[in-house]
This record gives structure tokens, C-alpha cells and sequence, in this order.
């Protein structure tokens, strides 16, 4: 009886341990990337495995501020994801426009190339807006616009033979923008009184108490 009892409890104990277990591997845990197609373009993915834990251990180990739910009105907290990335972008041996006009400076240096103010650059594509230069009162400047849209998706994915792991996932279309790190917290409720380990090792006694009993008679 008493066995059949650990086994049951064990049971239940070793769903915690690989919780915890998991929960461990997610903090030390890098931000994986990869490139995805879907509905014929090609989506940039950010993949962390994500904390499995309770509010009100989240809020204890300071992943989640209580302030900060109050703040929000958010009495119970289901996901959560915080991001941290930049928009990186590198293009080189780019056309300049035909208005750009260079001159060649000569002096008692020698001779080199300058090029007429007021001058002004551009680049645009699909992600990104930059115009540059110079104005005639000898000052530069820039304009910079990066559209920014993605999905935060948080799951479960297939980890092996009827296993499965709690990630979180960030797609977007942008190339230039890279997810440096992901914190993805999976809020999980309380146990309930039948779910808890001494609730099953107790049932699992009487189970079997109850089998001695009836076979006795």
C-alpha cells in the first residue's frame, strides 16, 4: 500500500521537478532566430522557452512588479512578455542622387573632394525611411522612420516523443529589427486540494486500503 502510494505521489512530484527543471533551463536560455514562410513571405523568428510559475511566485522572485499589475488593473495576470531588441541596419555602396555635386578643393594640402551643401540623402525601402545631409547653415541632421509591427505568440511546441516544452515566440516581416532577449513568464493558477502531492499519496492509500477490505470479504 504504502508504495503503491509513493508511486502516486512520485507521480505527481515529478511533474514539478520537470517544471522546475524546465523553469531553470528558460533562465539560462538564449534567444534562438530563424527565418519562417508565411502566406509567401518571409518572417523573422525569435524563440526563447518560456518560466512556468504562479503571480504570486512571480511577483516574489521580482519577474513581475505588483505595482505594476495595480498600476494596470490587473487583478489576475495570464502572460508575460518582455522584449528587448534594436533595429539594425547596414547597406553599403549605395547610388547617390544625381543633385549630389562634388568639387575638387585644392590647396596647400594638396587637392581633395568636397561636395556642395545644401546636400541630402535617401534611402527607403519596405522597412525603413532615412533622409540625411547637410543644410546651408552647416548643420546636419536625419530623419528615421522604421514601421514596427510583430507577434508575440506563447505555447506549447512538440520537444520530443509525446513531450512538450512552454516557449515564446516573436515573428515579424522586418529583417532589421533583432530580438537581443526574451523574459516570457506563463502564469499558472494555484493547485487545487486534488492536485496537490500529499492529497494523492493519501487517496492512493485509501484506494488501496479499500481493494484490501473488499477482497478480505
Amino acid at each position: 500500500m504504502v508504495a503503491i502510494a509513493f508511486f502516486i505521489g512520485r507521480c505527481s512530484s515529478g511533474a514539478l521537478r520537470k517544471q522546475q527543471t524546465g523553469n531553470l533551463i528558460a533562465a539560462r536560455d538564449s534567444v534562438a532566430h530563424s527565418v519562417v514562410e508565411i502566406n509567401s513571405l518571409q518572417n523573422y523568428v525569435a524563440t526563447k522557452n518560456a518560466l512556468i510559475l504562479t503571480q504570486a511566485d512571480a511577483i516574489k522572485a521580482g519577474i513581475v512588479e505588483r505595482e505594476k499589475l495595480k498600476a494596470l488593473h490587473l487583478k489576475e495576470l495570464v502572460t508575460n512578455a518582455d522584449l528587448t531588441g534594436i533595429i539594425k541596419i547596414l547597406r553599403d555602396s549605395l547610388k547617390l542622387p544625381p543633385e549630389i555635386q562634388f568639387v575638387t578643393i585644392k590647396d596647400t594640402s594638396g587637392s581633395y573632394l568636397a561636395v556642395r551643401v545644401p546636400y541630402q540623402w535617401k534611402y527607403t525601402d519596405k522597412f525603413v525611411s532615412l533622409t540625411t545631409g547637410i543644410r546651408l547653415n552647416k548643420l546636419g541632421y536625419f530623419d528615421l522612420a522604421v514601421p514596427f509591427s510583430g507577434t508575440m505568440s506563447i505555447g506549447y511546441v512538440r520537444s520530443g516523443f509525446l513531450k512538450t516544452k512552454p516557449v515564446g515566440l516573436f515573428t515579424s516581416e522586418n529583417p532589421y529589427l533583432v530580438i537581443n532577449n526574451m523574459d516570457i513568464l506563463i502564469v499558472q493558477d494555484k493547485k487545487n486540494l486534488f492536485q496537490r502531492t500529499w492529497f494523492h499519496m493519501l487517496m492512493g492509500g485509501a484506494i488501496v486500503e479499500t481493494a484490501n477490505i473488499l477482497l478480505r470479504k
